[in-house]
């Protein structure tokens, strides 16, 4: 399945009103995972690869917390 009929199917459940706002959260995750990704591509320091791996997992929770949530 598609993120994008992940939303539509929220969208259509509640009504398209309010997943407006989640659906900008999670696009907003989305983008974060992908920078912390980025970033922990191009780290060569030991710690700052400790680093991004967290802000690396941090956001792919966050992301899929936010999916969860669309999907109801």
């Amino acid at each position: 399945m598609q993120w994008t009929s992940v939303w539509e199917a929220a969208a259509g459940r509640t009504g398209g009103s309010g997943d407006n706002g989640l659906f900008e959260l999670a696009q907003a995750a989305r983008r974060e995972m992908e920078a912390a990704r980025a970033q922990f591509e191009e780290v060569h320091d030991p710690d700052l690869v400790d680093h991004a791996i967290f802000r690396l997992q941090a956001a792919e929770r966050h992301y899929v917390y936010l999916l969860r949530e669309a999907r109801g």
